[in-house]
């Protein structure tokens, strides 16, 4: 299955360094000045990671886990999705052993794994969020998103470590013409649901840039990554 990804990732008005991170095949985005345009054949991981705030090196658990999926082989299915993100928290915990100045860093992921023959996988830990917009039918949130009452996320990669992460994984077909929005919660926190799908609708291409700058018009109180994949016709040629 190829895809456009169209994708960009920016820092809050008020952080002095981004802490979210956005993998497109193998490269990880830190930062971007404007919407990034890319075509990914599968297999590829595309992904959304969201450093804690309010938690030690943020910015560093984004980095480190995005790093890891951008150089691993793409999972067949939802054991090996989950098992692959459980390799992604050891790595961290992994860190921070290694520098206990950055313990309890943390970071959120959801995930889409494209693979060949129209299959996919969809994964989650944390409040990050992938969402499917097919023709004719509505935006579905696809992951489960693991939040408690007010802000506080059940689980992530990292952080304490004082329980074993649990993601979420879901084998999905895919098929051509269909969009996929991937997104921290500086967006869906910022930007009601209608208004992000009427904005997928009008003009998938330019989606990304229109919803930042609802973003901005609301102050961009966090850091927002927010990545549309367009599916294609076709397999990628090896």
């Amino acid at each position: 299955m190829q895809a456009h990804v169209h994708a960009c990732t920016t820092r809050s008005a008020t952080h002095d360094r981004n802490q979210d991170r956005a993998v497109v095949g193998d490269a990880v985005l830190a930062s971007t000045a404007d919407v990034e345009h890319r075509e990914v054949g599968g297999p590829a991981i595309i992904a959304v990671l969201d450093g804690l705030g309010g938690h030690p090196a943020g910015d560093v658990a984004s980095e480190v886990a995005g790093q890891m999926l951008a150089s691993a082989d793409v999972p067949g299915g939802e054991d090996g999705t989950s098992q692959l993100l459980q390799r992604a928290d050891i790595m961290l915990q992994d860190a921070m052993r290694d520098r206990p100045e950055r313990f309890g860093m943390g970071t959120t992921v959801a995930m889409l794994a494209l693979g060949a023959n129209g299959h996919g996988t969809v994964a989650n830990v944390g409040d990050s969020t992938v969402f499917r917009l097919a023709d004719g039918g509505h935006l579905d949130q696809l992951t489960v998103t693991d939040r408690a009452a007010g802000s506080t996320i059940r689980q992530c990669l990292g952080a304490t470590g004082d329980y074993v992460v649990e993601p979420h994984a879901f084998r999905i077909e895919l098929s051509p013409g269909e969009l996929y929005l991937l997104a921290t919660d500086g967006l869906t926190d910022v930007v009601p649901l209608p208004d992000i799908e009427a904005a997928l609708r009008r003009d998938p291409a330019h989606a990304v840039e229109v919803l930042h700058a609802a973003v901005d018009e609301a102050g961009r109180p966090d850091d927002v990554t927010i990545v549309v994949v367009e599916t294609l016709d076709g397999d990628a040629q090896t």
